[in-house]
């Protein structure tokens, strides 16, 4: 499979958008051979991404981004290869520029936190925590897969890793961990430096900052006598210097992931206009203190945050909250969905009664079944060894790694050419994208195996979008009690 990345990979713009699919990018790369599409600007983030094992074609710069020129210089090389998926990482492209890559590439998804444009894409990820679920209804298909919120942050792996071996945070702050971005142009770091070192407690403090930090020699200059203060310069070890932090000072951003991710408690200050939003937002949520946009705020304010957060029970709120909000498994959520796995079906056997009772038996599937009362074993045992012998019922099981993952079943009505669909997966599964792929495997498996069958039925409840979602996207339109599908 050929993955092409368009993404910026400007410092002052894009960091942000080359470090989340590189983050994508590595999670893919057993699956697909990845390819990078960026601009040759000025201070460009290429070179870093071809030292992470990707290749990487250079458009020619414009310094006012053009966007038809943009797309030309793209579909020239998606024209040379064959393109299974395009993601597309830039504020400034949108569905006039998408559709122009239509007639190269099979399918295309969209990565956005801004929900300010149009987009014709397949796929659709924003991060960011945002409780209008609806906010791009207007701006892509009723077709298009969304993933929305912190579960699909698209983190690297060492944060996975260091999850794994969070520390107790019980609410004493010792080392403070600085970290502005790749540039920090407006020099917040010195600001947040100084505020920590002009308070009377002593702290470890880790600062870092980006190669493209411009203010470098004037802040070694201004920590050559804190013996206490570690400089990093383009770190390549966030997750371990977060793990061993109390608490961190920084921007908004994908960086705002991270720190939940290990639940490390923040003060925050929005270096960018479109960081404010989201950032009150996680703030108000209770997972950060936001302080406000960066250039409003002064060292005096900082300092006075920092002896707010030493209230060790807001403290500990701060950082259970934000460990709730982000596990790391973002790239793995969106993986099954963007390589899509091959999984297999077998006719279900006597042995399988069990495990289908203990799937329909969670809360997780009851909640969204016609009928989500609990079963009792005897009723499920005579209603499935019943099933087994039905000519008119096929009860299939899906395979994932020789691993069962899900059921199908088909009522058939061969008078009438039709098949009424029941389908539900693992509680193991869910959230995966695997429910798409058994969809269409059965449809596969019904075609050879039962040819006249025309039409496809499934009902699914109102309160059940998750599926409704799922099935239109397959292709079934919704009438006044169900969804149907024609079968080519």
């Amino acid at each position: 499979m050929n993955i092409f990345i368009r993404a910026d990979s400007s410092v002052q713009l894009g960091s942000g958008h080359i470090m989340r699919c590189l983050s994508l990018a590595k999670a893919l790369q057993e699956g697909a051979e990845i390819t990078f599409i960026c601009q040759d600007l000025l201070g460009n983030l290429c070179e870093f991404v071809e030292g992470q094992g990707f290749k990487v074609y250079r458009l020619e710069p414009h310094v006012l981004f053009d966007a038809e020129k943009d797309a030309q210089q793209t579909l020239e090389l998606l024209s040379q290869a064959g393109c299974d998926w395009l993601i597309v990482d830039h504020y400034d492209i949108d569905a006039t520029w998408e559709r122009q890559m239509r007639s190269y590439c099979q399918k295309i998804m969209v990565i956005d936190d801004l929900a300010n444009r149009a987009h014709d894409c397949d796929l659709l990820l924003d991060q960011n925590f945002n409780p209008d679920l609806k906010r791009y209804d207007s701006l892509v298909s009723k077709q298009c897969q969304r993933f929305l919120g912190p579960p699909y942050a698209l983190l690297r792996e060492e944060f996975a890793k260091a999850r794994k071996q969070l520390p107790e945070r019980d609410g004493r702050v010792k080392r403070i961990l600085v970290s502005f971005g790749g540039s920090d142009e407006s020099n917040e770091t010195l600001k947040a430096v100084q505020a920590i070192l002009g308070l009377e407690q002593n702290f470890k403090l880790d600062v870092v900052v980006g190669k493209a930090y411009p203010h470098l020699e004037n802040l070694k200059l201004f920590l050559a006598n804190s013996p206490d203060v570690q400089l990093h310069v383009q770190a390549q070890n966030m997750a371990e210097l977060m793990l061993k932090a109390d608490l961190a000072i920084g921007s908004g951003g994908s960086t705002s992931w991270e720190r939940a991710c290990l639940g490390l408690p923040a003060i925050v200050l929005a270096t960018a206009d479109n960081q404010q939003a989201i950032a009150k937002e996680l703030g108000l949520a209770g997972v950060h203190l936001y302080l406000g946009l960066a250039k409003k705020v002064d060292s005096s304010q900082i300092a006075q945050a920092i002896n707010t957060m030493q209230n060790c029970y807001l403290y500990k709120s701060f950082a259970k909250k934000s460990q709730q909000l982000c596990d790391a498994s973002g790239s793995k959520r969106l993986k099954s969905s963007l390589l899509e796995p091959t999984i297999s079906l077998r006719k279900a056997e006597a042995g399988d009664c069990k495990l289908l009772f203990d799937w329909r038996n969670a809360p997780e599937i009851r909640q969204t079944a016609l009928n989500p009362e609990p079963l009792a074993f005897a009723e499920h045992e005579a209603w499935y060894h019943r099933s087994l012998s039905m000519a008119d019922r096929h009860l299939l099981i899906g395979m994932l790694d020789e691993s069962p993952f899900g059921v199908l079943r088909y009522d058939l009505e061969r008078q009438a050419k039709t098949a009424e669909l029941s389908v539900y997966l693992s509680p193991d599964h869910l959230g995966k994208g695997l429910g798409k792929t058994l969809l269409k495997a059965g449809e596969a498996w019904l075609r050879s195996t039962e040819p006249k069958i025309a039409v496809l039925e499934a009902i699914v409840l109102e309160t059940n979008p998750r599926s409704l979602r799922l099935f239109q996207a397959d292709g079934y339109q919704q009438t006044y009690v169900s969804l149907r599908k024609l079968l080519s």
